[in-house]
């Protein structure tokens, strides 16, 4: 009995702790990447587990990994991960293994004021080095993003991204594009919807709508679910994810 209560008291303080700093700012869920840097000398990690579906293929994302630390005030530094495994129906073959591991950072520009907007850069680069046989390619991969915020009012803000990412071998690069407002609930839940596209010379675009619902239950964890599907035929016909943040 004094075991249990002492685990009851030092989960209450855990908690109390965690509400008194600041509400995380996850990168998830959706595509849309927050303008938010993480605080200095806090590490924050995202997971996630996601299932896609295309017209001729299937991947299983298990897990995609975002590791995130705060350097300074306005700057972090970030690696992500992504195991795959990916199934080719007209090929009859299946690929499996880690994709090309990206490294990079994000980096606050401006503090948004009125109809001004937070602003940040965020640039990674995918190192072929660092990937599995199925996945690797011949060149660096990099991906350079704007990331926009505006506050609406105190329980509406909007996101938007636009950027470029060469995320195919010995192919033109994507011109990306994403729109997400969000919606705070409550103090604990947060609900999210989103548009975004992929385009890329001499090929169809990839449009998406999706939505997604965060519970906070302490400021520094974050539980999510996202789903949607695609509104174009070179989309994919769906995907849904769950992911979990935590920040230390």
């Amino acid at each position: 009995m004094k075991l249990f209560i002492s685990y009851i008291l030092l989960l209450s303080s855990l908690s109390s702790i965690a509400q008194q700093s600041k509400q995380i700012e996850a990168d998830r869920p959706g595509e849309t990447q927050n303008a938010s840097v993480v605080q200095p000398k806090k590490f924050q990690v995202e997971l996630s587990a996601q299932k896609e579906e295309r017209d001729d293929e299937s991947s299983v994302f298990h897990p995609e990994a975002l590791f995130r630390y705060g350097l300074f005030k306005k700057f972090e530094l970030r690696a992500q991960l992504r195991a795959e495994t990916r199934k080719l129906t007209d090929a009859h073959l299946t690929l499996s293994g880690l994709n090309p591991v990206e490294l990079g950072f994000k980096l606050s520009l401006i503090e948004g004021k009125g109809a001004l907007p937070d602003v940040s850069v965020l640039s990674q680069f995918g190192l072929p080095e660092l990937s599995s046989d199925d996945f690797k390619t011949p060149n660096v991969l990099p991906t350079l993003r704007l990331l926009l915020q505006n506050k609406l009012n105190d329980k509406i803000s909007l996101g938007y991204n636009l950027g470029v990412e060469w995320d195919e071998a010995e192919q033109p690069p994507a011109w990306v594009y994403t729109i997400s407002p969000q919606f705070d609930l409550t103090d604990h839940w947060q609900l999210y919807l989103e548009a975004f596209g992929r385009f890329r010379t001499e090929s169809k675009p990839e449009e998406v709508l999706d939505a997604s619902i965060a519970w906070i239950p302490v400021n520094n964890i974050q539980i999510d679910i996202n789903g949607g599907a695609g509104i174009s035929s070179a989309a994919p016909k769906y995907f849904i994810s769950v992911g979990f943040a935590w920040r230390l």
